[in-house]
């Protein structure tokens, strides 16, 4: 007989799967060599259990539609790979259910996420701290990351070792995590996500991390996020368009790398390899290369697919050229519409604010598919709503007294 008690720590342990599964796709130092097929099976397990005593507890049918958009960023993942992937077909049985879930546990997952990054983020800074700013000797062994990131391990933070293309990349505070940009971007959602309430100390930390990566890429999102922020007070219908004539443009001028719009406003806007906005050097002059020849073939519309793409041996290379020559138009176009449909059927100012956000994001580093941005997007988009819709009844109430 399962009791209440038994139920709570079920509920516990199923918020908590979700929360391994946003450090492991933010590739989290101590989860590298932990398959992410584990993390979506013990997920599912705890989910199947829950469904069996409280069936309300995880259906809700009204979102089937966004269920079957997200169903079909896979299908063609899957389509592009020529083959079955079990870890994705996980991987979308773990969102879908988070869909499902009801509003006051995915808030719940929020704040275990907040509450647990936060000590992770200050612990690592310490250390940082004492042996880049006051040069305090702490032992420490190397480490590498798919043969590709090197890093001096000192336990509670990574340090990169080998070779990069900027001393600075020798310092840069990236926690336990492999790349400042992306700690910095993570951060950057995630307080989208906490709707920036600096009241609560753990988003103060969280920012004051972010700033400290030195990622120019992070400082951009900040700053348009303070920008359209203000926006938001010009109406919902504004921000809509703003979304779509970004959209537009992006695929417009996709293919049209001589037009002085590419070589002015969106190469500019790429960063290179560690997260800084320095040019249109964020993919190497061999995939490139392979960029022109492959606008031209036959898998345009599909890609190639994650096996072909890494065996081809590109070099370090993130971007919205990578997803298209992974997936194909057919996959970013997909990408791109379920997670505008997710911040549209919210109808919320914050949420469209999110998607523009997440939109600049996905051109530096395209990972639509990654987990830990699935879960704050679709966790975000109805917290944001939801707490627009309470302060609109509230600003209501206060007119009619």
């Amino acid at each position: 007989m399962v009791t209440r008690h038994n139920k709570n720590i079920l509920l516990f342990l199923y918020e908590i799967s979700y929360v391994l599964i946003f450090y492991k796709t933010l590739w989290f130092f101590y989860f590298w060599n932990i398959h992410v097929l584990l993390f979506y099976l013990l997920n599912l397990s705890l989910a199947f259990i829950l469904f069996i005593y409280n069936k309300k507890l995880i259906y809700n049918t009204d979102n089937f539609l966004l269920i079957t958009f997200l169903g079909c960023i896979y299908v063609s993942a899957m389509v592009a790979s020529r083959s079955i992937s079990p870890s994705q077909i996980c991987a979308f049985l773990c969102f879908s259910t988070l869909i499902m879930l009801p509003y006051e546990y995915k808030l719940e997952i929020v704040k275990l996420i907040t509450k647990s990054i936060v000590p992770i983020l200050l612990i690592s800074f310490f250390g940082w701290f004492l042996v880049v700013i006051i040069r305090v000797h702490l032992p420490y062994t190397e480490v590498s990351f798919a043969d590709q990131y090197y890093f001096r391990n000192y336990h509670i933070f990574l340090l990169r070792h080998g070779k990069v293309e900027n001393v600075l990349d020798f310092v840069r505070y990236c926690s336990l995590f492999i790349e400042p940009g992306y700690i910095g971007v993570a951060c950057v959602l995630l307080l989208h996500v906490n709707d920036f309430n600096f009241k609560d100390k753990n988003n103060i930390i969280i920012l004051f991390i972010s700033l400290v990566t030195l990622s120019l890429a992070t400082y951009l999102l900040l700053f348009l996020t303070y920008l359209f922020r203000h926006l938001n007070r010009k109406g919902i219908k504004y921000l809509i368009l703003f979304s779509l004539i970004m959209i537009i443009l992006f695929i417009i001028f996709l293919n049209k790398e001589d037009s002085i719009i590419y070589q002015k406003i969106i190469s500019r806007l790429l960063p290179d390899n560690k997260g800084r906005i320095s040019g249109n050097n964020r993919f190497t002059p061999k995939l490139d290369k392979f960029y022109e020849q492959f606008k031209s073939s036959n898998s345009l519309f599909w890609g190639i697919g994650s096996e072909e793409f890494k065996a081809k041996d590109f070099g370090s290379n993130a971007g919205y050229k990578v997803y298209i020559i992974t997936y194909g138009l057919v996959g970013v176009f997909i990408a791109l519409f379920y997670y505008f449909m997710t911040a549209l059927r919210s109808f919320s100012k914050k949420s469209i604010t999110f998607f523009i956000i997440w939109f600049l994001a996905f051109l530096q580093a395209s990972y639509p598919l990654n987990g830990y941005q699935l879960i704050l997007f679709i966790i975000g988009c109805e917290i944001l709503s939801s707490k627009e819709r309470i302060n609109e009844l509230y600003q209501k109430d206060i007119k009619t007294i």
